[in-house]
């Protein structure tokens, strides 16, 4: 394909040592009539096509025969579905059955470089979902070289999508990946810090991971919610203003503001410069979540009247029990005219 010819191309262009590698799926007649008249991954002419792109880069070339696995994993497959009234598409399934499967075992063979053919296979699998398969791979790669940071975060990831934050964290921090500060690695424990509920831990990675590469909205926005759950509230509100210094195209940090200010946790804004950002986040997102920091900021500026309106409004096309439950509250502390704290505001606390 055009795709793998030119990766080819670049990569012997940089100097590495590379090996060209296809399939062949039919027997010769059946390669002829899968190739028709127009191109195809399937027949003949692909394959020679291939073999023409290898030669001209200069590098070996191999065409592997997987006639009867296509025809197992791919052919019959479609036709036993194609019988019953579905139709599959065979392209999908030969990627998952064999390209990036079988023929990266097979490349396995024809390398000096296993380690990062196995590495590139267990992340294939840990796309498809096959986490068993995955992890399997990578801990067999990090039986070899426990500092692979791609197979810990691969190996984490696993962990990560089976909701074993745990058992995630105790992978990025036990292994020798660890010593190398990498900031994904830290990225991922801090996310896993935060989820078992290691408040500290994870605003230290996520602070050494700004400090390493900079911040971005999605770290800034982690960054607040750890320090939020320790209850560090100014340290999180200046966190907000460079939010919003350094992404004032964002929501969040205009967002994240007004709602310390609403729940009555800013150390430092007006009521003006609340109200100004609770407007521009309505502005830029004009959820529910975005209405309900209004209406604590409606109430601290002794709204309340206006800040009940707009929970009731809200509560109207309200269908989450809970949702209705704590709006409900909230209006019965603004019919005593009394404002809004953390308990009856929720906002999007991610980017």
């Amino acid at each position: 394909g055009v795709d793998s010819s030119v990766c080819a191309a670049l990569m012997v262009r940089e100097g590495y040592d590379c090996i060209g590698m296809t399939m062949r799926l039919w027997k010769g007649e059946e390669a002829e009539e899968a190739s028709c008249s127009s191109k195809s991954c399937c027949g003949s002419e692909s394959v020679e096509d291939a073999r023409l792109v290898c030669e001209t880069l200069g590098i070996p070339f191999y065409a592997i025969n997987f006639r009867e696995e296509f025809w197992k994993e791919v052919v019959q497959v479609f036709a036993d579905e194609y019988y019953r009234g579905r139709t599959p598409s065979p392209c999908i399934l030969c990627n998952e059955k064999l390209k990036f499967n079988t023929l990266y075992k097979k490349a396995l063979a024809f390398t000096n470089h296993p380690h990062h053919i196995l590495n590139q296979l267990a992340h294939a699998y840990l796309h498809m979902r096959k986490m068993d398969e995955a992890e399997k791979l990578f801990r067999q790669i990090l039986g070899r070289d426990s500092s692979d940071c791609s197979a810990t975060l691969g190996l984490g990831a696993c962990m990560q999508k089976r909701n074993m934050p745990r058992k995630a964290l105790l992978i990025y921090q036990s292994g020798k990946a660890w010593e190398k500060k990498d900031p994904h690695i830290l990225h991922q424990a801090g996310i896993c810090a935060l989820r078992t509920q290691k408040y500290t831990l994870a605003s230290q990675y996520f602070s050494q991971v700004m400090r390493i590469q900079g911040p971005s909205p999605q770290l800034l926005s982690y960054y607040g919610l750890s320090l939020e759950c320790q209850r560090r509230w100014t340290e999180a509100e200046q966190n907000y203003f460079q939010f919003i210094e350094l992404f004032p195209s964002e929501s969040h940090g205009y967002r994240s503001l007004a709602w310390l200010f609403g729940v009555g946790l800013s150390s430092s804004l007006s009521l003006d410069q609340c109200y100004k950002y609770a407007c521009v986040s309505l502005k830029m997102a004009p959820d529910p979540s975005s209405w309900e920091i209004m209406s604590a900021c409606e109430a601290r500026k002794g709204n309340f009247t206006r800040a009940h309106q707009i929970l009731e409004y809200l509560l109207s096309s309200d269908k989450d029990g809970a949702t209705r439950v704590r709006r409900q509250h909230a209006m019965r502390n603004l019919r005593k005219n009394l404002p809004l704290v953390n308990q009856h505001v929720l906002r999007n606390s991610l980017v």
